[in-house]
């Protein structure tokens, strides 16, 4: 066990170094700047305007502000802290961004900080993004805890997962299973391998293969059995995802997070909205009125303070403290029934750690997107679950690791990394619902031993009178070098997407209707394709999303444009030697998939020259130079 133990000192050492990195990277940007360079650096929104605010569950009001059109705001994620500021006094107040889209970014604040009109008409708010070590810190602990565990079933998983332990799970006995006919073969026989396991089971699901339908007819199995079930993902859209399909089958599912993004339409499953519908939530909510006003009342000033007044002052306050703890036991007596009801919870991997669960354990763990979670994340709800089963494709990206001696220490192999290729109680989902199968068919040889096969319904669909989803198009020769930025440290290609454009309008027909992605593995390539399409007139009716590679990853579009970018006479071709990368842009496409790129550089390198010399059997290859032409 002392071994065994080291590789989890090591993942402390590494969360730590990942925490030293993510805290100088914040450092680098907010470290003596001015307000302007703060702006720039996409971690100040200055001014804005308080348009809503309203009581939520807790203690805790929270803010809606509208999203500035003109400042870079990527940074402001749901679960970040920051600071709220008026430029026309000192006051200002910690809180943690909530939710976001494109239009709006909500704040929850401490209710005792900050009164609920207090900043509604101050028009010269300022929003600061803060650094929070709180989720490193929770992985530590969670580490801890793991090496000083006496529990048998942690031992084991530890054992197994690490591969020191040659696993002899037990198996249930006389259990009766009853699928929809909609499933296949392999998800019926992965579903009724995770019922029957004792404790430990490996779903893997290459893109478009039903994983999240194979995971909620899983719940649908399990609850016959009474079981209590958690669900959870590294990423607050697949939790919502998966909230929204569970729902939609008639369990009784809860989404719990605390101060983290929820999608419109599960809100009504929060534990938020649910206690807000509470026939009890107007009492508390009223009494909480009541305890702040008799507060304010009890701090208001008086000129004359005499012997009177300073007992009338802590009889005061001492009802409104009354009041805010029978309040707050009712509410927690009420989140304790709603979690009691629920056959199935679900939360990200950091939401687990919340107290509202603390108390409860379940008899099965789901956890989704396992192939971005890393081992510490995925501990803390194991620590919570009797069984655990991992679900997800460790061929894809896997989770962002900032640090190099994070990575060296091993915080970027994931569970599904170790237990995938060698577990024996690990399901592969076949039948792919996505991809036409010639779009399927190179990531299909070359990353999964041609296992795969499209179903029926899909495996030849494509744009209407399109004989060619698959196509390279080759910038070779065409002068088209890549463009470096030594400040962002990133690339863009303009005659690439010159060349895009070109066959965009070419096919432009086909285009109406369908949805279309253009990806770029690098963050330069989308910034520049992004702000040529700002003003782009040619293509009013076609809506089109522009991200990386990365950003992209879990998505999918009817057509699929990649830029790969890289053109130089050196033949590098940096970090696309990722071919997990890879396999996620060849991915995404369902009808028609459009590859750019300098052969001349990219052959360098095995895997991509078997990709130009694949579209030109089994797709098609075209020259840029058809598209210079082309009028």
């Amino acid at each position: 066990m002392t071994d065994l133990n080291e590789k989890y000192h090591n993942l402390i050492q590494a969360v730590e170094a990942e925490r030293k990195s993510e805290q100088t990277f914040f450092q680098n940007l907010s470290f003596q700047k001015s307000n302007a360079q703060k702006k720039e650096a996409g971690i100040l929104l200055s001014p804005v305007i308080i348009n809503k605010s309203y009581y939520t569950v807790g203690e805790f009001v929270e803010i809606e502000v509208d999203r500035p059109e003109n400042q870079h705001t990527g940074f402001f994620h749901s679960g970040k802290g920051c600071i709220i500021s008026s430029r026309k006094s000192e006051e200002s107040y910690h809180g943690t961004i909530s939710y976001q889209n494109r239009r709006v970014i909500r704040i929850l604040i401490k209710q005792d900080l900050i009164e609920k009109s207090h900043l509604l008409n101050d028009k010269s708010i300022e929003i600061e993004l803060t650094y929070d070590d709180r989720p490193f810190a929770m992985m530590i602990n969670t580490l801890r805890k793991v090496i000083q565990t006496t529990n048998p079933l942690h031992q084991f998983w530890k054992k197994t997962i690490s591969g020191n332990h040659q696993s002899e799970s037990n198996y249930k006995k006389n259990v009766s299973l009853s699928f929809q006919t909609f499933l296949n073969k392999e998800q019926k026989i992965a579903i009724e391998g995770m019922v029957l396991a004792d404790n430990m089971g490996v779903i893997h699901g290459p893109p478009g293969t039903g994983k999240t339908t194979t995971i909620v007819h899983l719940c649908q199995q399990l609850t016959v059995y009474n079981e209590k079930i958690l669900v959870c993902a590294p990423s607050n859209n697949a939790v919502d995802l998966l909230v929204k399909k569970i729902n939609e089958v008639g369990l009784k599912v809860l989404r719990v997070g605390n101060l983290t993004r929820m999608n419109d339409q599960i809100l009504h499953l929060s534990i938020e909205e649910k206690l807000r519908n509470h026939p009890e939530w107007k009492r508390i909510k009223k009494v909480k009125i009541e305890a702040l006003q008799i507060k304010k009342e009890a701090q208001a000033f008086k000129r004359n303070f005499g012997p009177e007044e300073k007992r009338n002052r802590k009889n005061l306050l001492s009802e409104a403290r009354q009041l805010r703890k029978w309040a707050r036991d009712l509410e927690k007596r009420l989140e304790d029934e709603i979690i009691r009801e629920a056959e199935i919870i679900c939360t990200t991997l950091m939401g687990a750690s919340l107290p509202i669960l603390n108390q409860t354990r379940f008899s099965t763990l789901v956890i989704d997107e396992a192939s971005q979670a890393t081992e510490p994340e995925c501990w803390i709800p194991m620590l919570l679950s009797e069984k655990v089963i991992f679900v997800g494709d460790h061929k894809q990206l896997p989770p962002t690791i900032r640090s190099t001696k994070g990575l060296e220490l091993g915080l970027g192999v994931t569970i599904l990394d170790q237990l995938s290729d060698r577990f024996h109680n690990s399901y592969l989902l076949k039948c792919q619902y996505r991809m036409n199968d010639q779009i399927l068919s190179f990531s299909n040889k070359h990353f999964y031993e041609d296992q795969l096969y499209g179903a029926e319904s899909i495996k030849n669909h494509s744009l209407p009178n399109d004989s060619k989803p698959l196509i390279f198009i080759d910038t070779a020769g065409c002068d088209f070098a890549e463009e470096p930025n030594l400040d962002s440290k990133s690339l863009k290609n303009s005659g690439e997407y010159f060349i895009l454009r070109e066959h965009m309008l070419k096919i432009k027909e086909m285009l109406y209707g369908h949805t279309i992605g253009i990806i770029s593995p690098y963050a330069d390539q989308v910034k520049y394709i992004r702000s040529e399409w700002e003003g782009e007139s040619e293509f009013e009716n076609i809506q089109v999303e522009i991200d990386t590679i990365d950003g992209f990853q879990g998505q999918e579009k009817d057509v699929v444009y990649i830029s790969l970018v890289r053109s130089n006479d050196l033949q590098q071709i940096g970090f696309l030697s990722d071919l997990r990368r890879l396999n996620v842009a060849l991915t995404r496409a369902k009808k028609k998939l459009i590859i750019i790129g300098d052969s001349a550089t990219l052959g360098s390198h095995k895997i991509y020259l078997d990709l130009v010399n694949h579209c030109e059997n089994y797709g098609s290859y075209k020259s840029a130079w058809e598209y210079l032409s082309f009028t």
